[in-house]
Parts: C-alpha cells; sequence; structure tokens
C-alpha cells in the first residue's frame, strides 16, 4: 500500500519518514517537487481501532480550521486499513511546527501557549455537539 495507492489528494508527493510522537504512530512527511511539506501519512501501533479514528477525523472536520485537514481515500474513507499487517493509516494536511517536549521552553512557547488555549476553547466549541449528556 502506498499514498498513491489509497489517498489521491497526496499522490505525487515525495515521502519522507519522520520521528514520531507520542502515540508510537509512523510518521511520514509528504513533500511536492519544490520541497514544501503538503501531508503526514500516519500509521497508527497495531490494534488501533479504525472506528476510533474515524470518530477523531469527525472531530477535527468539525473544527475546521483549527484541525489539519483530513484527506479521503478513493472510496471516500479517511483511513486505509494495510492488506500486510492490519494497521490503520490516515493521511492530513501538512501542519508546521516541532514537539515541546524534550526541548527546553523559550520565551515563545508563552505566546504559543497563550494561542494554544484559545485554540483548544474555539475545539471545544466545537465539539461539544458531540458530547455526551
Amino acid at each position: 500500500m502506498t499514498p498513491d495507492d489509497r489517498f489521491p489528494a497526496a499522490a505525487g508527493l515525495r515521502w519522507a519518514k519522520v520521528s514520531g510522537g507520542l502515540s508510537r504512530a509512523s510518521v511520514w512527511r509528504g513533500d511536492d517537487a519544490g520541497g514544501v511539506p503538503r501531508a503526514a501519512m500516519k500509521g497508527l501501533p497495531a490494534g488501533f481501532p479504525a472506528d476510533q479514528l474515524r470518530r477523531v477525523h469527525d472531530w477535527m472536520q468539525a473544527a475546521g480550521l483549527l484541525a489539519p485537514t483530513v484527506f479521503r481515500t478513493a472510496d471516500g474513507d479517511t483511513v486505509a486499513v494495510s492488506p500486510f499487517d492490519g494497521r490503520v493509516w490516515e493521511c492530513l494536511g501538512w501542519v508546521p511546527g516541532e514537539p515541546v517536549l524534550g526541548r527546553k521552553p523559550t520565551q515563545h512557547d508563552g505566546w504559543a501557549l497563550g494561542v494554544a488555549c484559545s485554540a483548544l476553547a474555539a475545539l471545544h466549541l466545537a465539539w461539544s455537539r458531540f458530547a455526551q449528556p
């Protein structure tokens, strides 16, 4: 399975493995011909439920511009399941930046934290329609 096979919006990108985050996902960055990052392809750890990831994608789409674009597969799904090992894959629009974990905080992080808190509040509003009573 390749991104070109499953996610038409990511067709033609050049893929390079990048370090994963806290989720233990296998993460790949897709660059366009000019070397600009355009997409992230993430393979979740074995056993991660596809339906749970689809639910997360619903929440992301409800958040609009506050979350990365979720690319769809050729058959309209938001996840692709590997026929080789059953891992669930997603393809998202690339979001620039670097994890704060594992490095010394800077003055910029204080500003970024304020922006992040505002975005989190907006996400809570967007996601309130998914909340259980």
